[in-house]
């Protein structure tokens, strides 16, 4: 098991005028124990969200950052790059190895939110997103595999991530008349979606 922790929140002036200015909370992150690992990036689309990514052995060890001291004086950290209140998520990526979807020129990062008519588990839903990853896996300048997972701090959420070449070598593999467009539109009558491109550093 290994758990993904996802921080996003809106850049300050000083985050967007220089990038290292979390350096300073990450290592502190890294400093945690059974944090493997921690990305971070600004949103190419609208150039103002930031999204820090950080890896976990396991969910105790990060259960016991998340409830312990060392977490606040992370998130303190942060001020100084963001301008709101930061939104967290974590979840379990499974057996996935989204070493290539993190190392890519772009990475795609889509944060879906199910409506509140329909359960997380509906098996039609489950479906939609096993179709999304199998197509995204295989299409033109994509770096797999990709993931979809639900957030463990509230199933209501699902994640999705994968990495691609450019911005628009994923708009190509999506556009409409496609198969992963379809996808995406039997999906969209079940849940709404926040997506964003990055390219991330790592710390």
């Amino acid at each position: 098991m290994t758990i993904l922790q996802i921080v996003t929140f809106t850049a300050s002036s000083n985050y967007i005028a220089d990038p290292t200015v979390v350096k300073v909370a990450l290592d502190n992150l890294g400093s945690a124990e059974g944090c493997v690992s921690s990305f971070h990036g600004l949103q190419i689309d609208d150039g103002k969200t930031v999204y820090v990514f950080s890896f976990w052995e396991s969910e105790p060890q990060y259960q016991s950052f998340a409830g312990g001291p060392e977490n606040p004086t992370f998130l303190a950290g942060l001020k100084a790059a963001s301008a709101n209140s930061p939104e967290v998520h974590y979840l379990d990526t499974g057996a996935i190895d989204l070493t290539a979807a993190f190392s890519a020129p772009v990475t795609e990062f889509v944060l879906w939110t199910i409506n509140a008519d329909v359960e997380p588990q509906e098996a039609e839903l489950v479906k939609g997103f096993d179709d999304l990853i199998a197509g995204l896996d295989v299409a033109t300048g994509v770096h797999p595999p990709g993931l979809w997972a639900y957030c463990k701090d509230n199933t209501k959420n699902v994640v999705v991530i994968a990495g691609w070449n450019t911005v628009d070598t994923h708009w190509e593999a999506v556009k409409e008349g496609t198969g992963l467009h379809a996808t995406v539109q039997l999906l969209l009558k079940k849940a709404t979606l926040v997506l964003g491109h990055v390219k991330l550093l790592k710390q």
